[in-house]
């Protein structure tokens, strides 16, 4: 990572530049506000004529090019050891002083050690009479180490004065400064400090990623870069404006069409409560092939169930759920042990009528969950299929399930009674198992077993509840009738079929 912010030959020219072919820096004289693109709407200042170009004495020359040598071939600890030497000659100039201390800066840099690289270059900038080129190019470095030390209020700044005195600075150091805005609000929001201090920082952002994007727009020779799109986004997001992250996403998507920016869009959307457009954007995501996440895979499955697209929805959760090859390696995108998995492919098959597809998923989602209701749906989904006897044990699970959920229910609300932040949970109703249960029972001819899920339906009722009560008359007369009709055929010599 960092090697290649500083390549070493890059730092050496540079070096060579300054120590061999320096002259004398003159600032133009420029308004307090100037009004080029790059300063519009800041501040920059001048600075008085430097009078003298700083030179180095021949024997101080030669131990440069020694230490530049060493640095090249990577000899960090040789090169150390000739500015040892060097920095312990009397008499040196603050130039020569300051030009140790960047070398040593720069070593401490390709070491990996930005503590002792901020120490040395912090030290330059104490000399007056350095070369205004120099200093801004450690200044501007110096932000940069300070920055990826996460010390981002130094960073800013030092990257404050930096700007004072820079008539043109490019696209990329605005979009910097942008960054280091959004890193230091992000900070602040972490450490639970005022959310307006975080805000701040992520609308100083916005203006320097905008400063940025603009002049990208202005310049045909500057190459707009994706991440300033990145930031400008991420800098909106922070400041909850989904309208504004979903018109960035809008123009993004067009140009740099990747899965990431599609499953973005669709959640601006979701933000937006744009469901429709949500949808769209997602099943085009979809049908590209685009969404490898079981997240963002089940999400489009809900939509299209939201939308009255069952069929489409079973088929997404379908797919997802078979394995593919990925890296050499056979993986399913959607988990298919998942119990909300499998619940929102039985229930899509369901909703779109096609119960016999509906049991297989609901089955196994019923045994991986805690409670009876996918049970006592799956019971429900057999009696419809006239299934009678899958129906009767799946009910009855239902109602074993939801016994033992019950009794868990009890003791935690028990256990926690005196608490008064504890929300009491509600236990599960077992009347319509057993109405079912009986019902499938009926239908077998289990009479026996039917009357008694009946009446078990009407113990367990709430109290006065009439539905349930007359419901249960209607099925004990049924069957009361139903016997004596089997008696009269079986009295005629006719066995009933079925």
């Amino acid at each position: 990572m960092f090697k290649t912010l500083f390549p070493i030959k890059a730092f050496l020219s540079l070096l060579a530049f300054t120590f061999v072919s320096i002259a004398t820096v003159n600032t133009v004289s420029i308004l307090v506000l100037d009004q080029s693109a790059s300063a519009q709407d800041r501040e920059v200042r001048t600075r008085p004529k430097q009078r003298a170009t700083p030179q180095m004495s021949p024997e101080i020359f030669d131990l440069y090019n020694k230490v530049g040598l060493e640095i090249e071939a990577e000899n960090f600890q040789a090169a150390n050891s000739i500015l040892d030497k060097w920095q312990s000659r009397k008499g040196l100039t603050s130039y020569e002083s300051a030009m140790s201390y960047q070398m040593r800066g720069f070593i401490a840099y390709q070491q990996e050690n930005l503590k002792k690289a901020i120490v040395e270059y912090r030290k330059i900038l104490q000399f007056p009479d350095i070369p205004y080129a120099t200093t801004d190019s450690i200044r501007f470095n110096l932000a940069q180490f300070l920055s990826m030390e996460n010390r981002f209020k130094e960073s800013l700044s030092v990257l404050a004065e930096w700007f004072l005195y820079q008539p043109s600075p490019s696209a990329q150091q605005f979009f910097f400064k942008s960054q280091v805005h959004y890193q230091y609000g992000i900070e602040l929001d972490k450490v639970a400090r005022s959310k307006r201090e975080a805000d701040q920082q992520f609308r100083l952002g916005i203006v320097e990623v905008e400063r940025t994007i603009n002049m990208g727009n202005a310049d045909p020779l500057i190459t707009i870069r994706e991440n300033w799109f990145q930031i400008q986004s991420a800098l909106y997001y922070q400041l909850e404006d989904y309208s504004k992250v979903r018109d960035i996403l809008e123009i993004v998507i067009v140009q740099w069409p990747r899965p990431q920016y599609w499953v973005q869009l669709s959640a601006m959307y979701s933000e937006l409560r744009l469901l429709e457009k949500q949808l769209a954007v997602l099943d085009v995501a979809y049908r590209l092939g685009f969404l490898e996440k079981e997240t963002n895979i089940v999400t489009i499955a809900q939509l299209y169930s939201i939308n009255e697209l069952p069929y489409l929805a079973a088929k997404v959760m379908e797919n997802g759920m078979k394995p593919v090859m990925v890296d050499g390696q056979q993986v399913t995108l959607v988990d298919p042990e998942d119990e909300k998995n499998l619940t929102l492919l039985g229930q899509s098959y369901l909703v779109g009528r096609d119960y016999a597809k509906s049991t297989a998923p609901l089955a196994k989602a019923a045994e991986l969950s805690e409670d009876g209701e996918l049970y006592l749906q799956l019971g429900s989904v057999y009696n419809t299929l006239e299934d009678w006897k899958n129906a009767a044990s799946s009910l009855q699970s239902a109602i074993d399930k939801s016994i033992v959920n019950n009794r868990r229910i009890d003791q935690a609300n028990r256990a926690n009674r005196n608490d008064p932040d504890y929300k009491p949970e509600k236990k599960e109703a077992l009347d319509q198992a057993y109405l079912y249960l009986g019902v499938a029972y009926v239908n077998f001819r289990e009479f026996g077993k039917a009357e008694k899920a009946f009446k078990d339906a009407r113990r367990v009722a709430e109290s006065g509840d009439k539905k349930i009560a007359r419901q249960v008359r209607g099925w004990l007369s049924h069957i009361t009738m139903e016997k004596q009709r089997l008696k009269r055929l079986a009295a005629s010599g006719i066995t009933p079929s079925g």
